[in-house]
């Protein structure tokens, strides 16, 4: 049997009887699991009370196979906004605005979980943490804070 390797491959299938032998070369593509990478990641480690900021990333297909139907999910602080990506053929870079006001006083962590499926819809899913800290809060900001916090749960 011969050996499956990702890509194109060549086989050659050979028939034959007493009378005639008939030889063909057949191309086929063996296809990898989709797979999508979460790089150039760019978000601030610290912000303030009044910072509005912005998250970026890009979402890069590094299979052969084209992750389809693909869904971003940001998670921070009980809140979650979930975007439509589709299919995944070329690098695309997205950026999220957040504000600062809407975050935990402290360290914050800030989920991108990317899900997609491949040709046969089986479903994929991976997740990237990051962790963005709230400092320097006012007397006033920390009760605030401590009051959204305390309704979020």
């Amino acid at each position: 049997a011969p050996k499956l390797a990702v890509g194109k491959n060549e086989i050659k299938i050979k028939a034959s009887n007493d009378q005639v032998t008939k030889t063909q070369m057949i191309e086929y593509n063996v296809l990898d699991k989709p797979l999508i990478e979460i790089m150039k990641k760019e978000y601030p480690a610290r912000v303030k009370y009044e910072d509005n900021f912005k998250v970026s990333f890009t979402l890069k297909k590094s299979s052969l196979n084209v992750p389809k139907d693909a869904k971003i999910i940001i998670e921070i602080c009980s809140i979650d906004k979930e975007l439509e990506a589709g299919d995944i053929t070329e690098p695309k870079t997205y950026d999220i605005l957040l504000a600062a006001k809407d975050l935990n006083a402290g360290k914050n962590d800030f989920n991108i979980k990317i899900t997609y499926k491949d040709d046969k819809d089986k479903e994929y899913a991976q997740t990237d943490k990051l962790e963005i800290e709230l400092v320097d809060l006012t007397i006033i900001q920390k009760i605030t804070v401590f009051f959204k916090e305390l309704f979020r749960e």
